[in-house]
């Protein structure tokens, strides 16, 4: 009897002892995920205090510490469980696994409430983490993932629900990153050129650049890889927009917009629609790019005047406001992205937006000058028609326009004001 109850007894463990492990192993990596998470928030939280502190403001500062403690008592119960975890780690692959599971068996209605944790889904190793630390650390996992600067920069959607776009820029290493903040302060000391000064800035840039360098005497210390990488940066912050340089390089990106400091930039995807992205501005940082985007369009916003309607280079619709004394939340931007080829009457017949007979009506409208009211609410498509339309325009003809974003599809001289 005693044999036979000893052979089911080893029976029962056989089969448990590697899934035990694996459980184990597995919980553990959960939990090591989510302290590295957690350690990145509480960094977060640690810099909203200090500038809290900054700001002299007693009850931003007693909220930004009362969260700040929070997110340490979250780090410190995340890391007790990793060590329970690598506790019962130890004990299962020394083989003292067994005597515990006997305990258990013998008495399991004093130790039902340990032991059930234990038995949860593999999914959920760690309950302790925050809602701000549940966030994708590995790439692998994604809906989507295409190149907007290549290879420089990359989007990711996530599999998230709601899914999140991610921007993943190519990292630099610490020297890179020392050389690449001494380069712009060289380059903001030296260059004293303005963008329409210049034929080709981006080789003027270029130039300085490895004139610096070749002053620097870096010699093989620097690779071709690395002055690539650090280039990237230079163009992006003195040519481009920063860090929203690569959603205005994102093809698919119909609309970005900023609310406000602190808060995530969102973006209307093409395929996802309104979608959260990982690109933040602090208000510093938020408020330069709004002076830089302002200029780069040709007008002036301040805080006498801090609401304006322009256009990027690139002829995207822009909508700014600088300060807080128009929007609760401090400085924002709108910026309205047009395709690189406008849609043409052909696409919004196929699209079904017009009828071949409508289409035939408007051009006999175009040709004998009769006016034409496009009449619609925000974003519900007047500029593109207006563009399509402007193609039944004579090649000969002077068109004017007022205001942005016209796009004449043909040899028409233009003439905006």
């Amino acid at each position: 009897m005693k044999s036979g109850a000893s052979k089911k007894k080893e029976k029962a463990r056989g089969p448990t002892a590697k899934p035990s492990v694996k459980k184990a192993m597995n919980e553990l990596k959960g939990i090591e995920k989510a302290e590295k998470v957690q350690e990145k928030v509480v960094v977060k939280k640690k810099a909203i205090t200090e500038r809290a502190r900054s700001k002299n403001d007693e009850k931003l500062i007693k909220r930004a510490e009362s969260e700040e403690q929070a997110a340490i008592a979250v780090l410190e119960r995340i890391r007790a469980d990793k060590n329970r975890a690598e506790t019962e780690l130890k004990s299962i692959t020394a083989g003292t696994a067994p005597k515990e599971a006997e305990s258990v068996i013998a008495d399991s209605s004093s130790r039902a409430d340990i032991t059930e944790p234990k038995v949860e889904s593999e999914s959920q190793p760690v309950s302790t983490i925050s809602p701000e630390a549940q966030e994708p650390e590995d790439e692998g996992e994604y809906r989507e993932k295409y190149p907007v600067i290549e290879p420089y920069a990359y989007v990711t959607i996530t599999k998230d629900i709601p899914p999140l776009y991610k921007i993943s820029e190519v990292q630099l290493t610490k020297g890179e990153e020392e050389l690449l903040s001494e380069l712009k302060t060289r380059l903001y000391a030296t260059i004293d050129v303005g963008y329409s000064d210049v034929e080709d800035i981006e080789k003027l840039l270029k130039e300085k650049v490895d004139a610096i360098v070749a002053d620097l005497s870096l010699g093989q210390a620097l690779t071709s890889d690395s002055l690539d990488k650090i280039f990237y940066y230079i163009k992006r912050d003195f040519l481009g927009f920063g860090k929203l340089d690569p959603l205005l390089n994102d093809t698919m990106a119909e609309d970005i917009s900023a609310d406000g400091p602190g808060i995530p930039v969102f973006v209307y995807h093409r395929t996802y629609h309104s979608i959260e992205t990982n690109v933040i501005f602090e208000r510093e940082e938020l408020d330069s790019l709004i002076y830089k985007m302002a200029q780069r369009s040709g007008r002036h916003i301040s805080l006498a005047k801090p609401l304006l309607d322009a256009a990027l280079p690139s002829q995207d619709r822009l909508q700014l406001s600088i300060g807080s004394e128009v929007t609760t939340r401090g400085s924002t931007f709108t910026i309205r992205k047009f395709k690189e080829i406008p849609l043409t009457v052909i696409d919004l017949v196929n699209f079904g937006t017009f009828s071949l007979e409508m289409i035939a009506y408007i051009w006999m409208a175009v040709d004998n000058g009769s006016n034409i009211l496009i009449a619609g609410g925000t974003a519900s498509g007047k500029t593109t028609v207006l563009n399509a339309f402007a193609m039944f325009i004579a090649p000969e003809s002077k068109v004017v326009t007022v205001g942005f974003g016209i796009k004449v599809g043909h040899s028409a001289r233009p003439y905006s004001y």
